[in-house]
Formats: structure tokens, sequence, C-alpha cells
């Protein structure tokens, strides 16, 4: 993390690795947007880096069935003071037109909360930083039925205008920063 050209180096190294057993585990798979970007910046053959198939991201991000991703606005919300100013999810947009976007993945940031939390501990540590964030998903009817059925709160979808490349990089992003934990 202190010498930037150490680190390329070894990111393509890494990058250039045979496949194990578990290929999800591969640079690649672990990385997907730094793959996609470093390929684009250093022009980088299929010859010179072989691509890997990562199953878990395909399934997760349904790479390449996404046609768009949209910012879902959820109002605020007063009986949660941590839902004062409303709340913001991203959700994966998919090309099948049979199929209902309630079962879209949504992407959301939050607290990590410990399950059974006293309401106490709950207000002081939401109030003074004593909570770790996180990305996490869902399929987007569970936040349709919390904040849209039982909280009554407006939902408002606004459609990003991304090519399906930019989609592509989003969503490699968002698998790359999914699971991590954030001060």
């Amino acid at each position: 993390r202190t010498n930037p050209e150490a680190e390329l180096l070894a990111t393509l190294h890494a990058f250039s690795q045979p496949v194990g057993s578990d290929p999800d585990s591969h640079a690649q798979c672990r990385f997907p947007a730094r793959y996609q970007w470093l390929k684009s910046e250093l022009g980088l053959t299929d010859e010179s880096v072989t691509p890997i198939h990562c199953p878990e991201f395909s399934e997760w991000s349904e790479y390449g069935d996404a046609k768009s991703l949209s910012i879902i606005f959820a109002s605020g919300y007063l009986g949660n003071p941590a839902s004062y100013y409303g709340h913001t999810l991203l959700k994966l947009n998919s090309k099948d037109k049979d199929r209902t976007q309630l079962l879209d993945t949504s992407v959301n940031f939050g607290a990590i909360v410990e399950d059974g939390e006293d309401p106490v501990s709950y207000i002081f540590k939401g109030l003074f930083g004593g909570y770790k964030g996180g990305f996490s998903h869902a399929e987007y009817y569970f936040h349709n039925q919390n904040y849209g059925e039982l909280e009554l709160r407006d939902l408002w979808e606004y459609e990003l205008d991304l090519t399906p490349e930019q989609v592509d990089f989003v969503l490699a992003h968002t698998w790359e920063v999914m699971g991590k934990e954030y001060q």
C-alpha cells in the first residue's frame, strides 16, 4: 500500500495466475472492477491475461442480464431515528420482461447491528458512531415490503442513464465492496 508500482505488479501477477480448485477465490473474481479497469487502461488482451469465469459473481450480478441500474429513495420515517432523512438503495434492473421487478436485486448500505441490540445501546451507538457500516443485498421485494408497505414511506425510483459497460463496471465494483466493513 506504500508502493503503487509494486502493488500494480502484484495485482497483474495475481490476475495472470492459473485457476485453482475454487475459481471464486481467484483475484479476477474477487476484484472484477479492478480487472476490467486495468484491462482497458493497459490494453491487456485475453492472450496476455486469460479471463476467468466467476460463478458466484455471475450469479449475484446477473452478469449481462442487468439492463440498467436504478437508485431507489425511500422517504424519511419518523418512527426510527436512523431513517429521519430517508434511505437510498441501488437496484439491478433485469432484462427479463416476464419477471416482476420485485425480484430484482437491491443493494443497501447501513449499520451492522447485532441481533437483540437493546434500544439504549442502539441509540447511543447510532448517535456516536459505534457501529460499523457495510453493504448487503436482498431481493427488492424485501425493501418494498419494509419501506413501502409496513412503514408507508414513499419510494422513488430513478433509473440511471448508463451504458451496458458502465452498468457492468458498477456491478463489478459493488461486488468488490460487498461484505466489507467500514468505520
